[in-house]
């Protein structure tokens, strides 16, 4: 149930039912995670660990985060026991995300809002709770600017559906959502 935003434009949520299934059924409603440029998909890959950069002039993964990057050749990667990338002096940006991901091949792109929706959502039905810190731990998320190794650190990392680090470690960039004083816009 919703109606009009009381303070500002568009509508409110009030009241939700969810429901998931994994066959088709005709008054579910196709998550938008699994709508592509307007064209739905069967499925979705989620890298299992935060970016790293692989360097195409050495040939190899930047594993210690080192602050060298070529964003017209240079890729994000997903692998475990490396720092992942902070750019904490390179111009890692969300413009040379985009270029990163995109330098992998035709569909690979940045973590996006509807997916981060969808694993929500999963997470809701599972647990039946919103708070997934209390759930499954509160990750990397008290360490200051301390980042932790991909897939060495089980005491501090924390995985959900063979995700790490959802929440804590690194800040990332999420497509398709802005927020701007306390209000979120979605965009798809």
């Amino acid at each position: 149930r919703t109606e009009p935003a009381t303070s500002e434009e568009g509508i409110q949520l009030l009241e939700a039912e969810w429901m998931v299934s994994n066959k088709r059924i005709n008054a579910f409603k196709v998550h938008p995670a699994f709508i592509r440029n307007g064209v739905e998909v069967d499925h979705i890959y989620v890298g299992a660990f935060e970016g790293c950069l692989f360097s195409a002039s050495s040939n190899d993964y930047l594993r210690n985060n080192e602050q060298t990057m070529d964003s017209n050749v240079d890729t994000l990667c997903s692998i475990s026991g490396v720092l992942p990338a902070s750019g904490i002096t390179q111009q890692l940006n969300i413009n040379n995300c985009r270029k990163l991901a995109a330098n992998k091949g035709q569909g690979y792109g940045l973590f996006d809002f509807t997916v981060l929706s969808a694993i929500q959502l999963l997470f809701l039905i599972e647990h039946a709770s919103f708070d997934s810190q209390e759930c499954i731990g509160i990750g990397n998320s008290n360490q200051g600017e301390v980042a932790i190794r991909t897939g060495e650190n089980n005491d501090i990392s924390v995985t959900y559906r063979r995700i790490e680090n959802l929440w804590g470690n690194v800040m990332s960039w999420t497509e398709g959502i802005n927020i701007n004083l306390g209000y979120a816009y979605w965009s798809n």
